[in-house]
Formats: C-alpha cells, sequence, structure tokens
C-alpha cells in the first residue's frame, strides 16, 4: 500500500520556532504583541471577549504587507508558515497564560479554507498540550474554532457566537 501526503508540514518549525522579537502592548481592551519573525512582522492580537458566566479569548494574527497588517495569505513557502504557525502558537501559548479564561475562540472570515488550516494547527496544539476540548466547524460562511476548558459547554458558546 502506498501512502500519499497531500502536504507536508516541518513539525520541528511548528514546535519550536519563536518570534525573533516580540513587544506587548494594550490597544483599548486588545493585549497586541508585535513580532519579527526573520524578514516577517507579524501582529498577534488576545481580544477578551464574555458569554454569559464565561470568559474567553479571541486569538488573531495578520502578516504586513508593506502597507498595513492583513489577515490575508497570500502564498509563502510551506516552511515559512509553519514557522509563522509555530511563532504564533508559541506566543499564544505563552500569552494566555497571564489570563483567567474559559474558552479561546480562532474565527476565519476571510480567505477560509487557507485561514483554517493555520488556526486549525495552531487550535490543535493548544488543545492537546492543555488537554482541553475544541470544535472546528463552518458557521455563517466563515470558519469557527472554540476551545474550552474540560466543564465549559464550548457547543453552547459555538452555538451562540455572533
Amino acid at each position: 500500500m502506498k501512502l500519499t501526503f497531500k502536504e507536508w508540514w516541518p513539525i520541528m518549525e511548528m514546535l519550536n520556532t519563536k518570534f525573533d522579537t516580540l513587544t506587548w502592548s494594550n490597544e483599548g481592551h486588545k493585549d497586541v504583541g508585535i513580532g519579527q519573525l526573520d524578514e516577517l512582522k507579524i501582529r498577534v492580537v488576545l481580544d477578551p471577549i464574555t458569554y454569559q458566566q464565561y470568559h474567553g479569548l479571541n486569538l488573531t494574527f495578520a502578516t504586513w504587507n508593506g502597507k498595513k497588517f492583513s489577515e490575508v495569505i497570500h502564498a509563502i513557502s510551506t516552511d515559512k508558515t509553519a514557522k509563522i504557525i509555530g511563532a504564533v502558537t508559541n506566543a499564544f501559548k505563552d500569552r494566555i497564560k497571564e489570563y483567567e479564561w474559559d474558552f479561546l475562540t480562532l474565527i476565519a472570515k476571510d480567505e477560509v479554507e487557507k485561514r483554517m488550516r493555520l488556526y486549525t494547527h495552531i487550535a490543535d496544539r493548544l488543545a492537546k498540550e492543555q488537554l482541553i476540548d475544541q470544535i472546528n466547524e463552518r458557521k455563517d460562511g466563515n470558519g469557527v474554532i472554540v476551545i474550552g476548558k474540560r466543564d465549559v459547554d464550548i457547543r453552547e458558546i459555538w452555538d451562540n457566537l455572533p
């Protein structure tokens, strides 16, 4: 039996890569990090949200396109993408330790297919390492991932996200 892989991901880059530099600041109620990874400038954002008694963080990231930070992913090599995923995931992992949270969300509204591939890698790692549950599904054309601690009804949160 011959196995064929549709895509490959350099696992060590995804696990070990961190930003060369990363500076955090507050923009309103958002916690924003601006990081440098090789020649790329990347913005990571933790945006606090609540649902009933639960406290969550919406996680996003964007790359600098020369004019502004954009969540649109253009053609980037697999090696570079793996490094981006690693740096972003490690930044989120380190930063969420500073918060009391019940759930995390990652929502893809633009380039949903590409974005969900990246967000799924990030979510899978966060969920597995923290031993928490997750839902990855489509909602109104968007990709929506909710990761929640074991005692949180993430289905209810997912169903009620705007």
